[in-house]
């Protein structure tokens, strides 16, 4: 267990030797620095990168939704028009049968 201890502070005193070292050498903290900004620089493009595809899918859904609005509201309209035609021939088939009982009617009377 000593020796756990004794190999852990050498440990440590090698650490702080090499990181007062890498703080002396200008080359290893600059080389550091710009590792560190490029990271940020990556993290950032990352960022903005999934903010626009998740601004797209959500725009390609909002599409979405006003497409099958749209059509729906085509599709009811295109029924009402339908209906309405629908009872315009209907009212037209009665009026032709209405003439057609009375040119039969007149008919019959003529005889």
């Amino acid at each position: 267990m000593e020796l756990e201890i004794l190999q852990k502070e050498h440990a440590v005193q090698e650490s702080s030797k090499d990181s007062k070292e890498d703080r002396n050498n200008p080359w290893i903290t600059a080389s550091v620095k710009e590792d560190n900004r490029l990271q940020e620089i990556k993290d950032r493009i990352r960022s903005l990168e999934k903010s626009k595809l998740q601004e797209d899918i959500v725009l390609r859904r909002q599409k979405k939704v006003l497409i099958r609005r749209t059509r729906q509201k085509y599709l009811e309209e295109a029924a009402i028009r339908e209906e309405e035609l629908r009872r315009e021939l209907d009212r037209e088939k009665a009026a032709e049968a209405e003439k057609e009982i009375e040119r039969q009617w007149l008919l019959e009377l003529e005889c």
